[in-house]
């Protein structure tokens, strides 16, 4: 004997015949009946703990599972990451390699660009080195180091062998503070000008030769007077303003890997947009007197012109009421005696039916405002029900009630239907818009077998409107 059914059963098959001696109440009974009760409500509890446990296990695995996979794809990307850095940093400091890497940057390098990359202008300095010759000028390195000692030389204030000194200047050599620099700039005459040597590929090779001139002080001393020998100690630091500054050399290293420009598009309107919307459903009156629905679906919109559009989607709508035939009995009882004697009553409602739409329309629009019509088949999905169940027993004082939602046999109604609308919208914003359409289906849900007083019906649905952006 596992559960309470089959003991109230064979209680029932075990009690005497005249139905006067089941009314008797029976100690033993009673008891056996509560036992078997409690023991089942506690295997009951005990299948509870164990599912609970083993979905607590699964949790803390696929958790666990989920942490190691990330640890170790983090620690392969840091050991990626780590390796690659040295790599990186001698080819920084040596230069790229004179085999693979050039060969590669001059396979890609188009004959006529002209450029020159840093690895090769290397590799053409020490060729020119191992044949003797200077990188910067093509001359031999003898000739070079000689002309950097005169260099040297001169700007220690020496004087080359086999060369005159340099002339002074005449008093009025530096201009005043304010005038132009090449107005007022004397230069000696040509015969007492130093020769300049060539070839020295220097673009100050006669201010090196003639040397620095003497620098006054231009800020205190008067214009059309002779400049004093000597300057202040504060101005002697100060530069020179005769002579041109020397900038370095800049040198522009080209990127190793061009990058590649991005094509720009045009900007073109989608003709295709997508559409969400909810309404709420004022509907005739069913025969129990019902009017409120609901509906909401997505639709695709097409734009044929620049007014013009197609329109087709997919909706749910419920419609409320009773809608079946009103012969149909609604109420049973049923009357059973168990340690006393036990009435069950079930009560059916009908409460709405759910079907799914497929509007289909053709929308024209100006500016925020757009008008539209078209025809929407419906398929009947389900018949929604209330079931009201009371129940009442001799042993108990008050009776208990029990109500559930389930669904009705669908068999008595059409399960296709076609109805026709006509709607207008506003759009509030871009995407928001607030709508308005009115239905009118032809005929009855019923089938026509079945069809009694249900006929036509005709409602308004209101709701809002989510343009999402066009696409192609």
């Amino acid at each position: 004997m596992e559960n309470i059914d089959d003991f109230m059963r064979q209680k029932f098959e075990s009690d005497p015949a005249s139905p006067g001696n089941r009314f008797e109440f029976r100690e033993e009974y009673w008891e056996q009946a509560s036992a078997l009760l409690e023991a089942e409500e506690a295997r009951r509890r005990r299948r509870r703990r164990w599912l609970f446990w083993w979905l607590f296990t699964g949790l803390l695995a696929g958790i666990g599972g989920w942490a190691l996979v990330h640890w170790n794809s983090s620690h392969t990307a840091d050991q990626g990451r780590n390796a690659g850095a040295p790599a990186m940093h001698n080819e920084r400091k040596t230069g790229p390699s004179h085999s693979g890497g050039n060969s590669t940057i001059q396979g890609d390098r188009p004959a006529d660009s002209g450029t020159t990359l840093p690895g090769e202008a290397k590799s053409e300095e020490n060729g020119l080195t191992a044949k003797g010759l200077d990188a910067a000028s093509g001359k031999p390195l003898q000739q070079q180091s000689a002309a950097h000692g005169e260099k040297d030389i001169l700007k220690k204030g020496g004087v080359r062998a086999n060369q005159p000194a340099a002339p002074s200047l005449p008093p009025k050599t530096l201009n005043p503070v304010g005038q132009p620099l090449s107005g007022n700039v004397q230069t000696p005459a040509s015969s007492e000008k130093p020769a300049v040597p060539t070839g020295t590929g220097s673009p100050n090779a006669a201010q090196e030769v003639t040397g620095t001139p003497e620098n006054r002080d231009m800020t205190t001393a008067d214009p059309e007077s002779p400049p004093s020998a000597e300057r202040p100690a504060a101005c002697k630091l100060l530069p020179t303003f005769l002579h041109p500054v020397l900038l370095p050399v800049r040198v522009a290293v080209m990127s190793r890997y061009p990058t590649q420009a991005q094509m720009i598009k045009p900007v073109r309107d989608g003709r295709f947009s997508l559409r969400a919307e909810a309404a709420a459903a004022f509907m005739q009156a069913s025969p129990d007197g019902e009017r409120l629905g609901a509906g909401a679906g997505i639709a695709l919109q097409y734009r044929l012109h620049r007014n013009w559009s197609l329109s087709a989607g997919a909706n749910w709508r419920f419609v409320p009421g009773d809608w079946g035939d009103p012969a149909d009995p609604k109420v049973s009882e049923q009357l059973h005696y168990s340690f006393g004697f036990v009435e069950d009553t079930w009560i059916l409602e009908r409460t709405g039916l759910h079907s799914l739409e497929f509007p289909l329309a053709i929308q024209w629009s100006r500016k925020t405002l757009a008008v539209e019509a078209g025809v929407a088949p419906s398929l009947l999905l389900t018949v929604q029900g209330r079931l009201t169940n009371t129940h009442f027993e001799s042993l108990q004082d008050e009776p208990s009630t029990k109500t559930s939602r389930i669904s009705l046999d669908k068999a008595p109604y059409r399960s296709l239907y076609t109805s026709g609308f006509a709607g207008l919208e506003w759009r509030a914003t871009q995407h928001l818009g607030l709508g308005i359409r009115g239905y009118y289906r032809p005929g009855s849900l019923l089938k026509t077998s079945d069809q009694t007083a249900s006929g036509s019906q005709w409602w308004f649905d209101l709701g809002l409107r989510w343009h999402f952006k066009p696409f192609k």
